[in-house]
Order: structure tokens, then C-alpha cells, then sequence
């Protein structure tokens, strides 16, 4: 089924490829939170190579943390140091360097630089388990200086490494694979806070990544967290979250930037309803429960200007009398004063549906959706706007909802047949609804 995300794209007159992330992504404006993701770069700035590791891993001093258990899912932190010349001498074909991977970074800030060790050969973690280490260079060689011991996995590798604050301190994100081809995947964010190390764990694969939504040069964080795992896998609820690095440990950012979730979070959660739709109703349910939990922590950041119900009476008014466009410019000034009223942007869906833009129609009827999940004439007027945009299917998964969110099916169904009947009708319209009808006539 092609999704809401597609139907996005074409309210941004973009197009999408077949492997486009679920995740809508309105393209902002040029003093809007900046959204573009931040790649990894896999701590190639920092990486030495050829000699220059080889003359690190060949120390004598230079040691490596080895788990006592290769059972990775026991958790178990036991284990001991090991002299990586040890190690890596069992293989005097290889290059110590092609063996263990070296990076030189000075995480403190202090300009002592440290090096920061992966096992990364098959044949070594094959046979054991490495936890990462971080060594510092001293008078009596290299010295243990922190160490990796509670990231789950068998295999683990520098993902990023970058000052998250601008604080000239580095930051790091680890992560852990266990299971063939990497199948479980874990991450491990670490800041340093003077000699000691804040770790923020990170359990999903693809589940974090960096933004400068500000574009101060100090990065967020985005998290997405699981918060329904009810049915399958690929059915499951996630939500992001904004959290942030101080220089002090990780906090919420969330509040910072509510904007985020009005372009990113939020319709997100709507494509996940069109895209689930036939989904059991303790499913769907999960997937309420997420917008509206969202939607309330965005709205205790946000009031209503003064006297913005009034105007609003008055703008409606305007329009139920036949002053379209005076209605409609009044309607869209308070849009933009509070974008977070329901009988305000179905109002405007209305005035553009009689306009037939249905790309705007399709806008206003999923930012009500992200508001109010439960919306019957929400649903509505994203089922019209798809079948005009051509997009069967999610049309057909729109009347869906709309009758099975609301709080008696009997009436939603009542409410289709009631507008089945409208004169005029678009053929198509007609034929999903009908569609919808019978499925619910025949349960």
C-alpha cells in the first residue's frame, strides 16, 4: 500500500522512493527546526592506520578487556585485561592493525590524547569477547582508563565519535551486534564527566541519530523509543524523544523543541495507523494512546493567544455566511497564531474542499489526526483527499479508522452510510466506501 508518506511528499511537491523511512518529513521553512540528519562518521577522523596503530597495538602495556563468558545475553561484566601483543601474536600472518582497531581521541578535553581499542577480526571474537577500551598514555606506558563492559554483544564498533556540546570534549556512540549478520544490535552514548563516564543505553537498531535542529552547533538526540509491542514486530509502537548531552549527563529536550514532534513524531504515528489499519483494535489502540501522550507533552508548552476564541467564532461565522475568503484569511492568521485546534482546521479543510486543493486539504486533515487520533470528520476528509490524490488504499484504511476509532462501530458505519448518500458523490468515493460498509456488515 503506498502510505501517508507518499501523500506527504506530494503535498511538498517531492518525490519519494521505494525504500523512503515510514517517518513523513515535511520540508521546513527556512527559519524552522533544521531536521537534517547528521551521518556517522564511524570515527574515521580519529582512526589510525597502518604504522601508526601498529606501533600502539605492538606495546607491551597496551591490553584489551576479554569477557570471561561468550554468552553475551547473560550480561555478565566478569572478565580481565589481556596484553593485545598476546593476542594478536596467535596470528602473525595479519596485521596487528587488521585485528584490533585503533583510535586516537582525547575524550576529556585536556589535550592528553587517549586510544580506544575495538577486537573487530573474525578470528578473535570468534574465540572470545572484547569489551571495548579506552588506555591512556603515562609515564609507566598505557593505562586502562575505561572500559566498555556493560554494552551487550559479541561484536562491537565505533559508530561516532564528535563534541555533542561544543564543549571540546568528545563524545562517543558504541555499538554491540550479537546473532548472524548482526541481528540484535544495541548502542551505548558516552560522555565524560571529569574522570568518570555517563552512559545512555540504547536498545533498538536504528533507533538514534543526530540533528542540529537549532543549527547552534550543538547536536540533539534522537531516541526512538518503543512504547507498544503488542502483535507482531512490524507492528509495533515507537515514539521519538529528544534528549540532549550538557557536558553534566544526557537530558530531555523534548520541551526545547515541541516543533519536532508537530513535523516528525506525531505524523509518524498517523502513517502508522494508515499503514496498520487492519491491525487488531488493542493494536491500533497502542498507537492512540502514543499521539495522544505526544500531542499532550507539546501542548504544556503551548496556550491559546487571548482573544483567540472569539476571532475564531468570528471567522467562522464568516465563512457559514458566504465571506469565504474574509473567513478564510482569518482562519489561516489564527492557524499560524495556534496550530493546535481542531474546529479551526477542519473549518479550513472545508473552505479547500470546495477549492478541490486536496493536497491541502489532506494537510489540514492529518494535522487534526495528530491533535485528535479519534476524529471521525478528520478521517473523513483524509479518505476524500486520498481518493482525489489517487491513493486508493489509504482512502479505504481512512474509513477503516474512522469506524473503528470512534467509540460505537454502529455509528461509524452509520456515519458512512449517511454521507454514501450525499448527492454528487465521486464514483470512486462512493465505491471505498461501500467497500468499508461491507466489511464491517460482514463481521
Amino acid at each position: 500500500m503506498r502510505t501517508l508518506i507518499t501523500a506527504m511528499a506530494l503535498l511538498m511537491g517531492v518525490t519519494v522512493s521505494a525504500s523512503a523511512e515510514a517517518a513523513p518529513r515535511p520540508r521546513p521553512a527556512p527559519t524552522a527546526l533544521n531536521l537534517d540528519i547528521l551521518g556517522f562518521n564511524e570515527g574515521e577522523p580519529y582512526r589510525l592506520r597502518g604504522a601508526e596503530a601498529e606501533a600502539v597495538l605492538r606495546d607491551p602495556s597496551v591490553v584489551l578487556f576479554r569477557f570471561q563468558s561468550r554468552d553475551w545475553m547473560q550480561r555478565s561484566t566478569e572478565g580481565s585485561l589481556v596484553p593485545v601483543a598476546d593476542v594478536v601474536s596467535r596470528f602473525p600472518a595479519r596485521s596487528p592493525a587488521e585485528l584490533v582497531s585503533v583510535y586516537r581521541v582525547d575524550l576529556d578535553g585536556d589535550k592528553q590524547h587517549e586510544v580506544l581499542l575495538f577486537a573487530v577480526a573474525d578470528e578473535l571474537t570468534r574465540r572470545h569477547r572484547y569489551a571495548p577500551t579506552v588506555l591512556r598514555l603515562t609515564d609507566r606506558g598505557y593505562e586502562p582508563h575505561w572500559i566498555s563492559d556493560q554494552l551487550p554483544g559479541e561484536r562491537h564498533s565505533l559508530v561516532d565519535v564528535r563534541d555533542l556540546n561544543s564543549d571540546g570534549h568528545l563524545e562517543m556512540l558504541l555499538s554491540g551486534e550479537a546473532g548472524h549478520s548482526g541481528y540484535y544490535r544495541f548502542h551505548q552514548l558516552v560522555g565524560r564527566l571529569g574522570a568518570k563516564s555517563v552512559v545512555l543505553p540504547v536498545k533498538h537498531v536504528d533507533s538514534v541519530h543526530y540533528v542540529d535542529l537549532d543549527r547552534d552547533q550543538s547536536f540533539e538526540i534522537v531516541l526512538r523509543k518503543r512504547v507498544g509491542r503488542r502483535g507482531p514486530a512490524s507492528q509495533w509502537t515507537y515514539v521519538d524523544r529528544l534528549m540532549r548531552w550538557t557536558g553534566e549527563g544526557f537530558e530531555d529536550a523534548d520541551e526545547a523543541f515541541p516543533g519536532y514532534h508537530d513535523l516528525e513524531t506525531l505524523p509518524a504515528l498517523v502513517s502508522n495507523l494508515i499503514d496498520h489499519y487492519t491491525a487488531t483494535a488493542p493494536i491500533l489502540e497502542e498507537k492512540v494512546d502514543a499521539i495522544e501522550e505526544v500531542r499532550g507533552r507539546v501542548l504544556t508548552t503551548v496556550s491559546r493567544p487571548k482573544g483567540f476564541g472569539k476571532e475564531l467564532v468570528r471567522a467562522l461565522g464568516d465563512v457559514q455566511k458566504g465571506r469565504v475568503i474574509v473567513g478564510r484569511e482569518a482562519l489561516l492568521r489564527l492557524d499560524q497564531q495556534y496550530p493546535y485546534e481542531p474546529q479551526l482546521l477542519l473549518a479550513l479543510a472545508r473552505v479547500f474542499a470546495r477549492e478541490e486543493a486536496w493536497k491541502r486539504v489532506l494537510d489540514l486533515s492529518i494535522r487534526t489526526l495528530t491533535v485528535d487520533p479519534r476524529d471521525r470528520e478528520a478521517w473523513w476528509w483524509a479518505a476524500v483527499s486520498f481518493v482525489n490524490l489517487e491513493e486508493r488504499s489509504s482512502a479505504l484504511a481512512s474509513l477503516h479508522l474512522l469506524t473503528l476509532l470512534g467509540p460505537k462501530r454502529a455509528d461509524g458505519v452509520a456515519f458512512l452510510q449517511a454521507r454514501r448518500g450525499e448527492p454528487g458523490m465521486e464514483g470512486t468515493l462512493q465505491q471505498v466506501i461501500d467497500e468499508a460498509i461491507a466489511t464491517f456488515q460482514s463481521k
